[in-house]
């Protein structure tokens, strides 16, 4: 599987620096710049192997920002006639909200679109976020509409003449690289999914821990790992049969995928067990996402196919931090386990954040 990354990505390298040159030479007024070289390198530096679409489109949108001194940055994909948000520098709160914005624009300017202000724009968020300029660039892999950028500036008419074709000539580049993400996602998904549920398996999860654990250190960011736990889950195999307790790992999987969010990775640990990486995400933010999904699960009407009787389900969950507990991922993980089985210990279907009471705690046989 790596190989076949590794020969994509050196392709891939090929493709763009011939679209490079291609372009340069029908159009000599685009001069490569040193913030445009620089920029390319970046996007081809990050580790692929392990990353998903989403932490790549992430990292893209922090290396636009970082190179330009960009405010915002937000990548878009074209998926099934409609855009999806694949990541933005915006905060949560605000998504959707320039999510709208852009198709709003795309239905009245169409998909590439300036505008600017020496006051803050009136499309919401701009006046909270004190945005002067906005620059909608869309995305093209040879004819095929692949998606959009949108660049919000605090600043006033930061990109100008040349600038725009060089940024969209980055543009094509980042499409080619996102899509090819995509396809190597498929490819690897093959290897890593369970079967039964159809989330990442334990073997992608400790790679990918360790790649993202990386990219949190050379940046400075944080995530939080969920570990959770389908409460008395053999009862439901002992009472209903194997077959029901599928059911209910499948079901369950599913409305935790549903619930979390666009950079968030849900794993099968194992059994009946899952782990949540909530990318970015403080140990309070990663507490109350949980319980949420926690409630959502205890609401689940899961039938026996046998007996026709609804079956219902609880969670006991246990939460960590990184840096904040351990730099070391492996650790991480080790107490959010000793978080949840504080969890399991204390009554279960609830939500525990490790902390000194939970550090002093011996974990006791625990039935499932």
């Amino acid at each position: 599987m790596i190989y076949y990354v590794t020969i994509g990505l050196c392709i891939l390298t090929i493709v763009i620096h011939f679209t490079l040159f291609f372009k340069r030479k029908t159009n000599p007024g685009i001069k490569m710049q040193a913030t445009e070289r620089k920029l390319l390198k970046d996007i081809l530096s990050v580790p692929f192997e392990n990353a998903t679409v989403n932490s790549v489109a992430e990292e893209i949108c922090f290396f636009i920002s970082s190179r330009y001194n960009f405010s915002y940055v937000t990548i878009l994909i074209n998926e099934e006639d409609t855009l999806k948000v694949l990541a933005s520098t915006n905060h949560d709160k605000h998504v959707q909200q320039v999510k709208r914005y852009v198709l709003d624009i795309i239905s009245n300017h169409g998909n590439k679109y300036i505008e600017s202000s020496r006051t803050s724009l009136l499309y919401p968020s701009a006046s909270e976020k004190d945005i002067k300029s906005v620059y909608l660039i869309p995305l093209y892999i040879g004819n095929d509409y692949f998606g959009q950028i949108l660049i919000e500036d605090k600043k006033l008419d930061q990109i100008k003449g040349y600038e725009h074709d060089l940024f969209s000539l980055i543009a094509d580049n980042i499409a080619l690289v996102l899509s090819n993400m995509m396809f190597t996602q498929k490819n690897k998904d093959m290897a890593y999914m369970d079967s039964l549920t159809g989330v990442y398996n334990k073997r992608y999860m400790l790679q990918y821990l360790a790649s993202h654990t990386k990219a949190c250190r050379s940046r400075r960011r944080t995530y939080s790992l969920g570990i959770i736990d389908i409460d008395f889950f053999k009862k439901f195999n002992d009472r209903y049969g194997h077959q029901h307790g599928d059911i209910v790992l499948k079901k369950v999987a599913q409305s935790v995928q549903s619930q979390i969010g666009a950079n968030d990775v849900l794993f099968r640990f194992g059994g009946e067990e899952f782990v949540i990486l909530f990318d970015s995400d403080s140990k309070e933010k990663a507490e109350n996402k949980l319980n949420v999904i926690r409630l959502t699960i205890e609401n689940l009407e899961i039938k026996s196919e046998d007996t026709d009787e609804i079956t219902p389900v609880t969670l006991s969950g246990g939460i960590a931090q990184y840096p904040l507990h351990s730099e070391d991922y492996n650790q991480v993980l080790s107490l959010a386990d000793k978080a949840l089985y504080y969890s399991k210990d204390h009554g279960r279907n609830q939500v525990t954040t490790f902390n000194n009471t939970v550090s002093e705690f011996e974990a006791l046989e625990v039935n499932s």
